[in-house]
């Protein structure tokens, strides 16, 4: 599940430069209380490895940090239990640090598999944000690939497109919700209809044996995906309501 959200929501590398290569290490900032820094660099073909661990009693969900916060930040979906170590690779834009010589990451932020976060406040916000819009594009699609992969063979050849159009008509979040919610919820839509058109491929272009499989690793995979959104978005909802008392 978390290597499907990690494809939907991309994997980008953020910058530094040149100069960094001839640096053995990245300093680093961390505005979090549960990610230790165990080890950061050092830099080598224009990337290097930070490693974190988890010292938190929760799962973390998303991580966010950056080179210049006033320019950006990246942000992936981890999945790190407590007490548990991650390695992330960042790739260095050789041509950035001609404006920062000495560039330093900072590490900004945290959410957890509540739907808390910690760390720099309006990061938290986004970082909350995309796991609400993700859990709401899950829930909205999961039950069309359920139906789907209940289809009898003989009828996929109008029930995956039919799904397809389902999916694209899904309605969008609703007006109140912020930008990284529509966003984050969209790539879900989006990622949904572009494994309804591997399956059209694959119904048109392989065996009724090779289909069904597919078919019920895709029910697998959605199926699992649902589940999980379906406790976060309790968590999130009674943590919302508690807070509103």
């Amino acid at each position: 599940m978390a290597a499907l959200w990690l494809l939907v929501l991309g994997k980008h590398f953020w910058n530094s430069s040149a100069s960094a290569v001839k640096k053995s290490t990245i300093p680093v900032i961390n505005m979090t209380q549960s990610v230790q820094v165990v080890r950061a660099g050092p830099v080598r073909d224009n990337q290097f490895t930070i490693t974190i661990r988890n010292v938190s009693n929760q799962t973390i969900e998303d991580l966010a940090y950056s080179f210049d916060p006033r320019k950006g930040l990246n942000s992936h979906n981890y999945a790190i239990p407590p007490g548990a170590m991650y390695d992330e690779r960042i790739g260095i834009n050789p041509a950035m640090l001609d404006a920062n010589p000495n560039p330093q990451l900072t590490i900004l932020a945290v959410s957890f598999e509540d739907g808390s976060g910690e760390g720099v406040s309006p990061v938290v916000e986004t970082l909350i944000d995309q796991d609400l819009g993700m859990r709401m594009g899950i829930l909205a699609v999961s039950p069309v690939f359920e139906s789907l992969c209940e289809q009898p063979y003989e009828r996929l050849a109008g029930a995956i497109p039919q799904a397809k159009e389902e999916i694209q008509r899904i309605p969008a979040p609703p007006e109140g919700r912020s930008v990284h919610v529509k966003a984050a919820f969209q790539s879900i839509i989006q990622e949904g209809i572009r494994k309804a058109d591997q399956l059209i491929g694959i119904y048109g272009g392989s065996s009724q044996d090779v289909m069904n499989s597919r078919l019920a690793n895709t029910k697998d995979q959605y199926s699992l995906m649902l589940s999980s959104a379906k406790v976060w978005m309790d968590r999130f909802n009674s943590r919302v309501a508690h807070s509103a008392r």
